[in-house]
């Protein structure tokens, strides 16, 4: 363990006559983390100004950070974007309060009904604040600072409003909030009809984008409850209700309605046990791979899913899976060839064990050739790799839905190579390629290559220029 001196951040609390403040409490955020979202957990350090104004913050590693300072009768202030490299010393970091303003209104329904406990948060350029309504609707958030103020209005059971880049007129902001519809009931095991405890409520809706439609979240609970109790709102419309909880397959509903008119009937929601597969990935010498990515997908038509990564021990797990048929694919990107295995069959509350051993495959480096003259070579060149046996080389991502990315397979992988440099293939295993090398204003190179395990290759490349000037 190597120890090194850390970095410094240092400044002072002034008013805008430049007189400094003492006793001012000033907070220490990595840049971009705000410590009202995260209720502390972002490794916040706070520090209270001297009889100078002064305040330091000390053994600071290197990255980007945000002071902001708090005091009674003044708007609060931050400063972002204080860079620190290696063990220096970031001074002058002065913070200037001035006396805040007071933001007043009033959050109500479009029939003129309070909604008490309705959360209002507030941010400007320079301050940020936030209350809650009263029993007659009425909030008041003091010490902010200038407009303009982006201000949002939430409350359960009604829809969310956002004003943005708005001035309080007669120093008031007012909502009104739409009440939502709702649908509750209960999630249940199918067979001995117990309550699940812990689960996830979505609702989604129907999308059409260039073309193509998809089912995009629009509201989500998290439920830990006895008896297996729910309560989802969302605006007026047409929905699916998605459960999932973890050792149960994910349960679709279709069409349901929600009405802010309408007195919804409890729902009972069965949930059945799924099946897991589960398994080591390890290298030739037996030794564990840990954070190897790990996909599936039902059958050979479906899209892949991603299912996290391997622990440390190479160990993975993944459950809730409908009984069938899957494809598993193990892939660590840059380093590692997809390792591919099909026909893994799941049945509901077994478990299923696939193991999968990577093999140590060949060293594909590609070396750029310089010419005589540096002007006839050119800037980069596409490197395309494809495998003749079909095999995968990788995986990537075509869109996202809600309950996953849409990942395909490809037998092809592309490379660039920029000039007079090197680049190495991922790590390819034994079969036969086919090389293209393209780059504009120069003849493609095309060969086949059959490559064995542990083999290490070079590939020279020496781009010559068309006779026409163009490719």
């Amino acid at each position: 363990i190597v120890m090194r001196p850390g970095g410094i951040i240092s400044g002072a609390v002034r008013d805008e006559s430049g007189r400094a403040i003492a006793g001012v409490k000033v907070t220490l955020n990595r840049n971009n983390v705000y410590e009202w979202d995260s209720s502390g957990d972002a490794g916040a350090r706070h520090a209270l100004s001297d009889a100078e104004g002064r305040f330091v913050f000390d053994r600071l590693s290197e990255g980007q950070y945000r002071v902001s300072a708090m005091a009674r009768g003044f708007a609060t202030v931050y400063r972002s974007g204080i860079k620190l490299v290696g063990a220096a010393h970031a001074e002058g970091n002065d913070l200037v309060l001035k006396e805040g303003g007071v933001v007043r209104g009033s959050v109500k329904t479009p029939e003129g009904e309070a909604v008490p406990e309705a959360w209002v948060q507030l941010n400007s350029s320079s301050s940020w604040g936030r209350a809650r309504s009263n029993a007659a609707g009425e909030y008041q958030i003091n010490n902010v600072g200038e407009g303009p103020y982006w201000v949002t209005a939430t409350a359960p059971g009604f829809s969310r409003e956002r004003k943005s880049k708005v001035f309080p007129v007669d120093g008031r902001i007012d909502f009104e909030l739409r009440r939502d519809g709702y649908v509750w009931g209960r999630v249940l095991t199918g067979e001995a009809e117990t309550p699940v405890r812990q689960f996830r409520v979505e609702l989604q809706q129907e999308t059409s984008r260039n073309g193509s439609t998809s089912w995009r979240r629009k509201s989500q609970v998290q439920v830990n409850d006895p008896e297996g109790k729910f309560k989802i709102y969302a605006p007026d419309g047409s929905y699916r209700l998605v459960v999932t909880a973890k050792g149960f397959i994910r349960k679709e509903i279709d069409n349901v309605a929600l009405s802010v008119d309408a007195d919804p009937e409890e729902m009972t929601v069965e949930v059945v046990p799924g099946g897991a597969v589960e398994g080591w990935v390890r290298d030739e010498l037996g030794q564990a791979m840990p954070w190897i990515q790990v996909y599936y997908r039902e059958g050979k038509d479906g899209r892949f899913r991603r299912a996290g990564n391997t622990e440390q021990d190479g160990y993975y797990y993944v459950d809730s899976l409908p009984n069938g048929s899957y494809e598993f694919v193990f892939d660590r990107r840059g380093r590692m060839p997809l390792g591919l295995h099909e026909s893994v069959q799941v049945y509901g509350g077994d478990i299923a064990r696939l193991d999968h051993q990577h093999q140590d495959p060949t060293m594909l480096v590609f070396r750029h050739v310089m010419p005589e003259e540096a002007r006839n070579a050119p800037r980069w060149m596409r490197i395309r790799v494809t495998s003749l046996d079909g095999r995968p080389l990788s995986i990537s991502t075509r869109r996202w839905t809600p309950d996953g990315g849409d990942n395909q397979l490809s037998a092809t992988i592309d490379y660039h190579l920029n000039r007079g440099q090197s680049t190495m293939a991922r790590e390819l295993p034994p079969g036969d390629y086919e090389i293209e090398i393209t780059a504009k204003g120069f003849d493609t190179i095309r060969e086949q290559l059959s490559i064995r395990a542990r083999d290490d290759l070079e590939f020279p490349v020496e781009m010559k220029r068309t006779e026409s000037g163009s490719r």
